[in-house]
């Protein structure tokens, strides 16, 4: 399917107008702004006003440090420093080292529940024996071994989780080869799946997750969980998917 591109940088919902004095000049007393906020936060909130407003276009660059010293009145580059690292934490902008501050483009590619359910791998595949973690062991009772199947392919990260008697039936499951179909090979081996119970869960990435994304700093990202159950109400396999925020959009038709 092709790219969705956002309208530009998306709109923030209840952004307040930015709290200065005579345009962008800024008035502080006693370390404080006008507003009684530090001006850092008053800063952040002028320019996050001038971005959602389409005054900065997305891809865009900020002015220098040096610039926007001047803009708000001489306060600190420290000052300045704190107010970009706030656009930052909210996804307005990213910063690139020795380059500058640029207002953040997002092209998110629209991908199916179905899809990303269905396990399909690609690309290479990293397989392990293990305890199944905590969220896993809720949705798989009395299983303590599982073969666990991690693929990584564009930015979207799939944990598959087997129960070892399931391994012992599907002997492709404990094989480091990508699986295109791996519920067919369950269907083959007698594991009938009549059930999938399907969690959708947007949260922050954990520091090791947003390293293995590679997905800039205040992103959050969309974490699949899909518990495959059998005609015996048994849990047979677990996928939990993690999608960056900023480059997926999951589409679902009831």
């Amino acid at each position: 399917m092709a790219a969705i591109a956002d309208i530009h940088t998306p709109r923030r919902a209840g952004t307040a107008g930015a709290a200065c004095d005579g345009g962008d000049t800024l008035r502080v007393v006693g370390g404080m702004a006008a507003s009684g906020q530090p001006p850092y936060k008053v800063i952040a909130r002028a320019l996050a006003e001038q971005v959602e407003s389409g005054g900065f276009e997305p891809g865009e660059k900020l002015p220098s440090e040096a610039e926007l010293q001047k803009r708000f009145g001489g306060v600190s580059r420290d000052t300045i420093r704190a107010a970009i690292g706030e656009l930052a934490r909210f996804g307005l902008t990213v910063s690139q080292s020795t380059v500058g501050t640029f207002v953040r483009t997002y092209e998110r590619v629209p991908v199916l529940l179905a899809v990303v359910v269905a396990g399909g791998e690609v690309g290479e595949v990293d397989v392990r024996r293990a305890a199944p973690p905590g969220a896993v062991a809720d949705l798989l009772p009395g299983v303590t071994s599982v073969w666990w199947r991690r693929s990584h392919h564009r930015g979207v990260v799939t944990d598959s989780y087997y129960p070892r008697d399931i391994g012992h039936l599907v002997p492709d499951l404990e094989e480091p080869a990508a699986l295109a179909n791996p519920d067919i090979l369950l269907a083959r081996a007698g594991v009938n799946v009549v059930e999938r119970r399907i969690r959708v869960l947007s949260r922050m990435p954990t520091m090791a997750e947003e390293t293995l994304l590679g997905t800039p700093p205040g992103t959050p990202v969309e974490e699949v969980t899909a518990a495959l159950i059998d005609s015996g109400g048994t849990g047979v396999a677990v996928r939990v998917v993690l999608l960056p925020g900023d480059r997926f959009v999951l589409e679902h038709t009831l």
